[in-house]
């Protein structure tokens, strides 16, 4: 942003406010010369004139506000980047409804338009209505005399209300924003958490939670809007009071006579200061809005930041050692009753070496991994980690974070491609296997968040980012559990001990037996402190790990190689991989009538549309009738001038008291027209905010999979913003000046009948005109709209994986993406505004050759002054009202894009019916839990191939079945199936004799239960995640709290805290104030509370500790005695005593029969325990099982 580009806009605006008046004072030389009766060919000069200086305003317009919509558009590309920058830099856990993507959204797609409307306009509230009302004022003295001080008085007695207004708009507009961020962020909590929504059937829990916030906000904007309406009262009503009282004081106290001259000058004087009068109120408006938005932009570019981002804050005399040195960490402004703390950590750990840390589930094992990359607060002591941008930290999340790209640029993560230590991640990570059934191999899209990839694969592919990276520290939370056991062991061995050997490795883990025998440093918290740390071979000696299971795992493992060599070569494509993610659809063309209809449908239908037209005609009948009024007391006026006696005082009194009657007709048309906009406008918006959440709630959710959050954010933000905000008014202005040049052409017509000969070619130009910058800028629109959601989609994916990112030190390239995708949406953003340049000079022009033409036709037509006067006036009025009309036109058309886009997903296929009325299952369905499959196979999408292949097995009501397999085989899938979350493509599911197809969704899934894969909580408390719709009492949710164990994880916050721990304790977006095992465990406790008869266990204790998990098991045998239970599990001694083993590979079943029997056959079980290295302790169990 350049100093001489803005001295440049004002140096135009200087220009344009000096040629603006030209047309007052040539309107006064032409009406005076007439008014002398000298021959009409004098005009000549003044008509002329008239043009020049029009012609002359049209240039120094167009540069004025090209550069300071360039100005404008430059502010908003610097406050994006920062805002991005930001998000990168700041403290991860203060504040968390700032630090929500829903806050960042609005702050994008709301605040920093706002911002860039008040750049671009400044110099309209600095320094151009400030000018103009001054030369106004002098210039209404020389017409006037003293008789305008009375209106001078009037705008400045009047202009303090404006200002009460904006304290008042500076209030609701805060509290919109908020309401606006409260809406965003519950959309991006249900587009995160749909698959949890689909499987508990909330979709109607979330449609009214949304709905409550969008009311609220809706409130907000019925309140700025009833301003809006003493904004558009004062301003319409000062103008003409200013006018009523000038005109009455000059004529009735002053007595003077009011003729053309004096008259229309004074009104286009008037014209200017009432301008200002309606400018100014909306001027302030704007200003206050962007001054709350550049407040809460300012906000959250002030939040707290990581110190720097390193960690070097002790032992920098000692860089060989990672550890900490009596520290105690809180997480960043963590204002929760019950804030986690970590207690006197004392350690350091062996360079080069592996470390386990092991621990219950909440014990804050996770959490010192946080304190070792920077992301809690250091509340004393001291700790150290290598500078990160001499060597970068290699860091995998307990629940992978995936970019939406190719399973190669995952792994890559920016690093040049290096063929052969490719290949060697791929070999240790066992990945080659995966790469060879996804249909694009490594070159695959997996899409957002990896949601076409099952959870051991997303994982194997986050560490094998760590491998592929050159960082010397490597922090890893808890990889092993998402894998079965065989995997497992392949990663240890091949990968953490073989491919990470001799980088220092800080492994957190469950599977302590299978890891504390190769580790050379063992760590134990409990409680958030350090109970044990030293070396294995010590702990073996120890009573401390009395509670842990530290015996080897012995044998099992097949060698990689024979797994993997022949097919790696296959599978490591050159060329470009299948696309999961569809790109966004982009409408061509006019917006069709079936948009048009759907929005005035929810704005009123016929009857609105009906209003709506007749008040723009009354209001623009009304201004007509004022003007004509006036027209009429100023001939009469000059008529009686002529004659010997003068006009006596009743005359002036008479045309005054009309003309004052006129001019409140003027002012009530104007807010009949304000009301019926903003009415029309509200329903609108309310009817197209809720058949959008609806229409999303009720999508299947592979339209969740193929379509990136941030596309979904854009409809439900900008695109929403915009139908409330924008749409309507672009509707109110071209109506306004349609139905203005209407009666203008009608009035100049009425007055010189030769005008209509013209007329049609006028419009002829400006239709012309109109239909190139119309199909134009309507793409360019449209281009704009589609490239905003990468932006949203980027900010989603950065907030995510914002810790990953700070590990990895990719801050600076992940800012140069966000530019990237800024400069894509920026180029069709500047093209928009140039072409809006272009067609305000082009019709500009137009204008001034029009006005041109009217006043030849007056100095060949024997026309009066009062008729003279007027039509010039409305020759002014015609060409500005064209040139709106054109821009509005396509404003509309720009406008109803959003409405188009937000047509588009209303429109998008539906999830069967969730009641079927007339085959509904019995209130008490399922009583039994049997559950009979037949020939199952089913696919994510028609075009795609299935991925389960005709399964069928039968389950007895109150068996519990194990569904084993490995990584990639279909267990997830398979419970898909019971939720009806994809379509069959052949086959059936039956349920104690009901085929669920037959039977509505929210039967169906409202009386299944289950615990996935991943931990899926929302902001709010303990109770509204447990229940949500308030079926049970408080006794009920503390048991269900109890029986997981959860009370025993959160024990050390309710032992070290002052608050203690309630139902009502604070839950943060994403549950990020709790381990991925505690949010399990309120998980299974949501499910316990719901006691249905068949229960799905999707690897549900895969992020709680062994004592955990049979704890969870105990519960789930208890419990659910009477229940079916299918368990997808990877640790194999958790369902080893189960009635039955379902084996799934490929997509197919295998083998299904009890564990003793498989055990005692030669098969993919019996295999995949021998592998698992514990046979003896499986097959024993399955023995007594069977006794």
């Amino acid at each position: 942003m350049n100093a001489h580009h803005i001295f440049y806009q004002y140096g135009c605006a200087l220009s344009n406010i000096i040629l603006t008046f030209s047309a007052p004072f040539y309107l006064y030389q032409i009406v005076s010369y007439i008014d002398s009766n000298e021959p009409r060919l004098g005009l000549l000069p003044y008509v002329f004139g008239l043009f020049g200086c029009s012609l002359l305003k049209a240039v120094t317009d167009g540069q004025m506000n090209f550069y300071s919509r360039r100005i404008g558009l430059r502010a908003r590309i610097v406050m994006t980047d920062e805002i991005y920058k930001k998000c990168l830099h700041r403290i991860q856990s203060s504040d968390a409804e700032a630090a929500s993507l829903g806050n960042i959204v609005t702050l994008m797609s709301v605040d920093l338009e706002r911002i860039r409307e008040f750049f671009g306009m400044s110099q309209n509230l600095m320094l151009i209505l400030p000018s103009s009302l001054l030369i106004a004022i002098v210039s209404l003295f020389f017409v006037l005399g003293w008789s305008a001080i009375v209106g001078i008085l009037l705008i400045i007695i009047l202009t303090p209300a404006t200002s009460h207004l904006g304290k008042r708009i500076l209030k609701h507009q805060t509290a919109l924003l908020r309401n606006t961020d409260s809406r965003v962020t519950k959309i991006n909590e249900l587009l995160q958490g749909i698959r949890i929504v689909k499987y508990f059937a909330w979709e109607s829990y979330f449609q009214e939670l949304i709905t409550e916030s969008r009311e609220k906000e809706l409130k907000s904007y019925v309140q700025l809007w009833s301003y809006q309406i003493g904004f558009s009262t004062i301003g319409s009503a000062s103008g003409i009071l200013v006018i009523f009282s000038t005109f009455a004081i000059y004529t009735l106290v002053a007595g003077n006579t009011l003729n053309a001259a004096t008259a229309f000058t004074a009104i286009n004087l008037f014209k200017v200061v009432n301008e200002f009068l309606v400018e100014l109120p909306s001027e302030t408006m704007n200003w206050f809005k962007a001054w709350v938005s550049m407040n809460r932009v300012w906000k959250y570019l002030e939040e707290e930041e990581l110190p720097q981002f390193c960690q070097e804050q002790a032992f920098n005399d000692q860089p060989e050692y990672i550890g900490f040195k009596n520290a105690d960490f809180a997480y960043y402004g963590d204002q929760s009753p019950d804030p986690f703390k970590l207690y006197n950590l004392d350690v350091e750990f062996p360079v080069g070496k592996l470390t386990l840390v092991a621990g219950p589930t909440g014990s804050g094992k996770t959490s010192m991994l946080q304190a070792l990359l920077g992301e809690m607060e250091l509340v004393s002591g001291t700790f150290n980690l290598k500078n990160k941008t001499i060597s970068p930290v290699a860091y995998v999340a307990q629940t992978a974070w995936l970019l939406n790209a190719s399973i190669r640029d995952n792994i890559l993560f920016g690093e040049p491609y290096d063929f052969e230590r490719y290949m060697r991640v791929v070999y240790a990570c066992a990945l080659a296997q995966d790469f060879r059934i996804l249909p694009g191999g490594d070159l695959t899209e997996i899409g957002e968040k990896g949601i076409n990839l099952s959870g051991g694969q997303k994982q194997r592919i986050s560490l094998a980012r760590a491998c592929y990276s050159r960082a010397s520290v490597v922090l890893l939370d808890d990889p092993l559990s998402a894998v079965d056991a065989p995997t497992a062991k392949i990663l240890l061995k091949k990968t953490i001990l073989e491919l990470l050997s001799g980088r220092t490795v800080i492994l957190v883990s469950h599977a302590v037996n299978l890891v504390a025998h190769y580790s050379d440093y063992i760590v134990l918290m409990k409680n958030g402190t350090i109970e044990y740390k030293g070396t294995t071979f010590e702990a073996y000696d120890t009573n401390t790990f009395s509670d842990l299971d530290l015996s080897p795992v012995e044998g099992g493992e097949k060698e990689l190689g024979e797994l993997e060599t022949e097919i790696l070569p296959n599978v490591i494509h050159q060329d470009s991989g299948t696309q999961l993610i569809e790109k966004e659809k982009k409408a061509v063309g006019s917006v069709e009538w079936n948009t048009y209809y759907l929005y005035f449908k929810g704005s009123g239908g016929y009857t609105f549309i009906t209003f709506f037209v007749i008040s723009f005609f009354l209001a623009s009948g009304s201004k007509v009738l004022n003007d004509w009024w006036l027209k009429v007391w100023t001939d009469h006026n000059s008529a009686l001038s002529k004659e010997p006696n003068p006009p006596s005082s009743s005359d002036s009194q008479f045309y005054i008291m009309i003309y004052a009657f006129c001019g409140i007709a003027v002012v009530v048309a104007k807010n009949i027209q304000t009301i019926s906009v903003l009415t029309g406008s509200l329903w609108a918006s309310r009817y197209l905010h809720t058949e959008l959440l609806r229409s999303i709630l009720y999508s299947p959710l592979r339209f969740f999979d193929v379509t990136p959050i941030g596309r979904v954010l854009n409809r439900f933000s900008k695109d929403i913003e915009s139908i409330d905000a924008e749409v309507m008014d672009y509707m109110r202005i071209f109506m306004e000046k349609i139905v203005l040049s209407v009666t203008t052409i009608v009035v100049i017509a009425s007055i010189i009948p030769e005008f209509l000969l013209i007329t049609p070619i006028v419009l002829w130009i400006y239709y012309q005109i109109a239909k190139y910058y119309l199909a134009s800028a309507r793409e360019l629109k449209r281009l704009n709209s589609v490239t905003r959601s990468p932006i949203y989609s980027h900010f989603a994916e950065t907030l995510a994986g914002v810790v990953t990112i700070r590990a990895y030190d990719c801050i600076s390239r992940f800012c140069e993406i966000n530019l990237a995708h800024i400069d894509e949406n920026q180029k069709p953003g500047f093209f928009i505004r140039a072409l809006v340049r272009w067609i305000s000079v082009q019709t500009d022009v137009i204008s001034s050759i029009l006005v041109c033409f009217v006043g030849i036709g007056i100095t060949f037509t024997p026309t009066k002054a009062g008729a003279a006067a007027m039509i010039i006036t409305y020759a002014l009025e015609l060409s500005k009202a064209l040139m709106w009309a054109v821009r509005k036109h396509v404003d509309v058309e720009i406008g109803m894009n959003s409405v188009e886009r937000v047509h588009e997903y209303i429109g998008i296929p539906q999830e069967p019916a969730g009641v079927i009325k007339d085959n509904r299952p019995g209130e008490n369905w399922p009583e039994i839990g049997a559950v009979e499959v037949k020939d199952l196979s089913l696919r994510y999408s028609p075009d795609m191939p299935d991925v389960l292949r005709h399964l069928s097995f039968s389950i007895a009501g109150g068996e519990k079945i194990a569904v084993v397999g490995r990584t990639g085989a279909g267990k997830s899938t398979l419970s898909l199936a019971f939720f009806r979350i994809l379509p069959f493509s052949a086959g059936s599911v039956t349920i104690d004799g009901i085929n669920i197809s037959e039977i509505g969704l929210f039967d169906l899934r409202s009386k299944l239960t289950i615990i996935p894969q991943d931990p899926v909580l929302f902001t709010g408390t303990i109770r509204s995640n447990l229940d949500p719709m308030s079926k049970y009492t408080d006794a009920q949710i503390w048991e269900a709290l109890n029986r997981v164990n959860f009370l025993d994880s959160v024990q050390s916050i309710t032992s070290d805290s002052d608050q203690s721990f309630t139902l009502e304790s604070s839950v943060m977006e994403n549950g990020s104030n709790f381990s991925q095992g505690q949010r399990q465990l309120l998980c299974l406790a949501r499910a316990l509370l719901q006691s249905n008869k068949i229960i799905i266990l999707d690897e549900a204790t895969a992020s709680v500790d062994h004592n955990t998990d049979q704890h969870i098991q105990n519960v789930i045998r208890h419990e659910f005695s009477e229940s079916t239970v299918i368990c997808i599990a990877h640790r194999l001694r958790t369902v080893i005593d189960y009635d039955k083993v379902l084996v799934l590979e490929k997509g197919e079943l295998v083998e299904f029969s009890s564990p003793r029997d498989l055990l005692c056959q030669e098969g993919y079980f019996k295999s995949m325990c021998m592998e698992s290295g514990e046979y003896d302790y499986l097959y024993e169990a399955a023995n007594n099982k069977s006794l």
